[in-house]
């Protein structure tokens, strides 16, 4: 079950099981673009297939509102969040060098969508 506080440009959705927060995400719409600002699947709730839950109700709402793209920024060294990304059809378009406060990089990853 999703939890929803949204308005016009701003969405942002917590995934509730038995009461208990097992992630969430926080999205931006810009133009014709949705982009992704967070998405987090709680540590012991991780690797049961929530992620995938989470980022198909983004590309639901997404389509809802006829957008074309989905965009992104993910840590390099998150493997497991860059396999479900591109596992759902997100291409690399470049590496932001230092992006994160800890000196990370990101990846800038987007979702082309049809848009009708």
């Amino acid at each position: 079950m999703f939890a929803d506080n949204t308005d016009e440009y701003h969405f942002c959705h917590v995934l509730l099981k038995n009461n208990t927060i097992i992630g969430y995400f926080d999205c931006l719409c810009a133009a014709d673009e949705l982009h992704i600002l967070n998405l987090a699947v709680a540590a012991k709730h991780q690797h049961n297939g929530y992620g995938q839950v989470i980022l198909d109700k983004i590309i639901r709402i997404a389509h809802e509102r006829h957008l074309s793209a989905l965009i992104l920024e993910v840590r390099t060294t998150n493997i497991p969040a860059v396999a479900l990304y591109k596992k759902n059809g997100f291409a690399e378009l470049y590496c932001r060098k230092r992006y994160y406060r800890d000196g990370t990089d990101a990846y800038v990853m987007a979702l082309l969508l049809n848009a009708t």
